[in-house]
């Protein structure tokens, strides 16, 4: 017999909801995932209130996603920061961005902050101000 027909046998009608399972409770129940994850409908009002555009519909705004393979209820982030002020660091870094004049070129420099020098490029040469571009 399998392991459900033995569970129905015991428990009747009731055997067939799921019980307990082991591990670690979720942290985000699947009420409090809803709430996080915007709607299409939020999306729609949020587009209007940021004034990207007069109006538009749910059915459209979907389209939109699927044609760009946009998934917002799959996001999965990378980046965690213990910092309490790790928000504010982060927007006071990309507010230029966000606020360029219009047609302006924007530029972003990645400095290789994960590379670590470990020996000069050019021992025998002296240390001297950084070249400007």
């Amino acid at each position: 017999m399998t392991m459900w027909r033995k569970r129905i046998a015991r428990q009747g009608a009731q055997g067939i909801r799921e019980g307990e399972r082991s591990g670690r409770p979720p942290r985000i129940t699947q009420e409090t995932e809803g709430r996080v994850t915007p709607t299409l409908d939020e999306i729609v009002v949020r587009a209007v209130e940021r004034g990207i555009v007069g109006q538009i519909s749910r059915s459209h705004v979907q389209r939109i996603l699927q044609a760009g393979d946009i998934r917002p209820h799959r996001v999965q982030q990378w980046l965690h920061s213990p910092d309490p002020a790790f928000r504010e660091k982060v927007n006071a870094i990309c507010e230029p961005y966000r606020r360029a004049p219009r047609n302006a070129v924007v530029l972003s420099i990645d400095e290789k902050t994960g590379i670590q020098a470990i020996e000069r490029k050019y021992p025998g040469r002296a240390p001297g101000p950084a070249a400007s571009s």
